[in-house]
């Protein structure tokens, strides 16, 4: 007698089938997972299930033609018998950073209606015309995590309405960011105000290598107009320089009541602490009363530097500023090069900070070392935590 099995038990079984890594340049059917597609031609019944799995996420690398008018990717999908066109959730196009604009591939996004999550890396915005290509209807309409890592962008009227047409907007990061914000002379007083945050945005990360002008007016853009006013609960802001700490504090304290998770850091500049002395004397943390993490970025790795431990001096301070009894987790970024480059951390001054009655909930203090350094520091580092008598 035959046993005809429920389709959901074959769904969930291709669930845990590899899919491949979609990749124009460097796709190798050997090792892209080509069982999910040998699962599509099984039977029409397992069709369906396995196209949505090798589909839902795509890896997609620009054509590096200045002149090219289409993008083959493009007019695949405004085929009308496209088959996987409404199968992508997931799609992250790759571009060739600065003076390579990839106007033709950018119009694959709104074809791609079903898109929750979209990655842009390398991407140089120049130009309205560019981004009105990438924001053509329906873009937008399912984005719930945005982000854009090492873009360029020559007008911040580019990446606001790129941000603010996201409307189900959770999770944004923007990282390592370039504003080439000297083609528009009416920035500070038009762009902030003809766009709209996000109402849903939970989740907000920003760093950037070089500072400019348009940075602290977008630092403001975020800021609601009264504390409480926004739901963000989680705050990167790991490369604050001077200029832009006094309105990275104005965020932190808007922010505060809904902030669970906080990282900070600086760039200061060569010899000092300018970057971290701004955001001390700015800050007001009294609106953070339900934090729950907060993480602290530390670079040593400027070699030049007699006065390392500038680049450290602030997390005592901060510690104890903080008032929140919530706080379960501290955690300190180290982006260091060599074991000695630990001694930038005092330590016992870090120990004295945590003393305090609001860390009566703290559960671990986390050090995320760096890559660079390694296994290395892992075999002649060992720290041990005792019990106090």
């Amino acid at each position: 007698m035959s046993v005809v099995l429920p389709p959901e038990i074959f769904d969930a079984i291709l669930d845990w089938v590899p899919a491949p890594e979609w990749d124009r340049e460097a796709w190798d059917p050997k090792t892209a997972g080509v069982d999910i597609l040998v699962c599509a031609m099984v039977c029409r019944a397992w069709l369906p299930r396995a196209r949505h799995l090798a589909f839902s996420s795509i890896k997609y690398r620009c054509s590096y033609d200045k002149n090219a008018s289409q993008d083959p990717l493009a007019t695949i999908l405004a085929h009308p018998l496209c088959t996987f066109r409404d199968h992508v959730r997931d799609f992250r196009l790759i571009g060739h950073g600065a003076n390579h604009c990839c106007r033709p591939s950018w119009s694959c996004v709104p074809l791609m209606r079903n898109i929750t999550r979209l990655r842009l890396e390398n991407e140089w915005f120049r130009g309205h015309a560019g981004v009105d290509c990438l924001m053509a209807s329906p873009f937008g309409g399912n984005i719930n995590t945005l982000e854009l890592d090492h873009c360029q962008v020559s007008l911040l009227g580019q990446l606001l309405p790129l941000i603010s047409r996201c409307r189900c907007l959770r999770n944004l990061v923007l990282r390592q960011l370039l504003l080439i914000d000297w083609y528009d002379e009416h920035l500070e007083t038009r762009a902030p105000f003809d766009f709209a945050v996000p109402a849903g945005l939970e989740e907000l990360v920003i760093s950037y290598n070089i500072f400019m002008d348009a940075l602290s007016t977008l630092l403001r853009w975020f800021s609601p107009s009264s504390a409480g006013d926004t739901r963000i609960h989680r705050l990167d802001l790991r490369t604050m320089c001077s200029k832009t700490a006094p309105a990275s504090a104005h965020l932190i304290h808007l922010a505060g009541p809904s902030l669970s998770s906080l990282a900070i850091g600086f760039s200061n500049s060569s010899g000092s602490s300018d970057a971290a002395d701004a955001f001390c004397a700015a800050t007001d943390f009294s609106t953070l009363m339900n934090l729950e993490v907060i993480g602290f970025s530390i670079c040593a790795i400027n070699r030049s530097y007699a006065d390392r431990h500038l680049q450290a001096k602030y997390v005592p301070p901060v510690l104890r500023l903080l008032r929140s009894e919530e706080i379960r987790i501290v955690r300190l970024y180290l982006d260091i090069e060599v074991p000695e480059d630990l001694l930038v951390l005092n330590f016992e001054a870090i120990a004295t900070s945590l003393s305090q009655d609001n860390y009566r909930n703290l559960e671990q203090v986390e050090s995320l070392l760096d890559e660079r350094l390694g296994s290395r520091l892992k075999r002649t580092v060992q720290i041990v935590c005792l019990p106090s008598n």
